[in-house]
């Protein structure tokens, strides 16, 4: 099961799906039931996930070893690669009669899986490896996180009916956005204005001048400077100011612009250019229809390094 509830950080959206995607990969090679367990905040108003709701599903509440691995990506990796019966073990609380695992995580941790020779054959890991992470990834929003007809509504007021755009992400920092929590103002990737319109440049210099762009990021005015940079009838944004969901100023916040710029980046756009070190635009990559993706830097990105901010095993 993977558990995103209240309590300690567990990240942003990015993060959030790269460990849903780890947990679930882990449950399929294990030929285990895949759950979630998301109360930390209301997911069911974006995403229809009833199938998986451990909320609507909960017949073992009780029986759950809870393992929380949030930045620990290699805290069970010996483990994963060498138990005969991996997350099947009493492990760390000493307890034979558990049915399940409950894990918050977010990092990529099922590579380390593969490399089980009980599980995956040696001379076919990176290929497996490859071919789960992909499957767990193009179904994401077709068979566990659906999106409601309210995202579907603003991605519609957004783009209409428009496929095949360029995607740009920025991100710019935690201190760009209205988080209250003052350690944020240290997280400067980008040099504010300035720097969000300097990488724009640098994207529209890479672009045929007809593009079609659609534009997000964390620093306010990304979509206006973007609109000075590639003209007003070339780009595509929504105006709202970027939400950071772990850190957030009110419990209640409307969410929609978050998930609806998740998904027409992945859904609606061909070809991305994305923060690097940003898991919102790696699984906007991954989980929809997208062709090519580049850094910031105009470096294309591959599919391995696209499922992990740091290199896999099978890089």
């Amino acid at each position: 099961m993977f558990a995103c509830e209240p309590g300690p950080v567990v990240g942003g959206y990015g993060d959030r799906i790269v460990g849903l995607i780890a947990v679930r990969v882990m449950a399929k090679l294990l030929n285990r039931e895949f759950q979630i367990l998301w109360t930390r905040d209301d997911l069911s108003s974006y995403f229809e996930y009833s199938a998986f709701d451990h909320e609507k599903l909960k017949p073992y509440d009780a029986w759950f070893r809870n393992l929380r691995m949030i930045d620990q990506p290699r805290r069970i990796a010996e483990h994963l690669r060498t138990s005969p019966s991996p997350l099947a073990e009493p492990g760390d609380f000493k307890r034979t009669d558990l049915l399940g695992v409950s894990i918050s995580v977010n990092t990529e941790t099922a590579q380390y899986l593969f490399q089980n020779p009980r599980i995956v054959n040696r001379g076919q890991a990176r290929a497996e490896y490859l071919r789960v992470m992909k499957w767990a990834y193009q179904t994401l929003h077709t068979e566990v996180l659906k999106p409601t007809p309210r995202v579907l509504k603003r991605m519609q007021e957004v783009v209409g009916d428009r496929t095949g755009l360029v995607g740009i992400q920025i991100r710019a920092g935690d201190a760009f956005m209205k988080t209250g929590t003052a350690w944020d103002k240290r997280t400067q990737y980008l040099e504010g204005e300035a720097g969000v319109k300097r990488t724009l440049e640098n994207i529209r210099a890479r672009l045929d001048p007809t593009v079609m762009v659609f534009v997000t990021g964390d620093h306010p005015q990304t979509v206006k400077l973007a609109r000075e940079v590639f003209g007003e009838a070339h780009v595509l944004g929504d105006d709202e100011p970027a939400q950071h969901l772990d850190r957030r100023q009110a419990e209640k916040l409307d969410q929609t612009k978050l998930y609806s710029d998740a998904l027409i980046l992945a859904q609606r756009c061909s070809e991305l250019h994305i923060s690097s070190n940003s898991n919102f635009g790696r699984v906007a990559a991954l989980a929809g229809g997208v062709e090519t993706v580049y850094g910031l830097d105009g470096q294309p990105l591959s599919t391995l390094e696209l499922f992990s901010k740091t290199r896999t095993v099978f890089d």
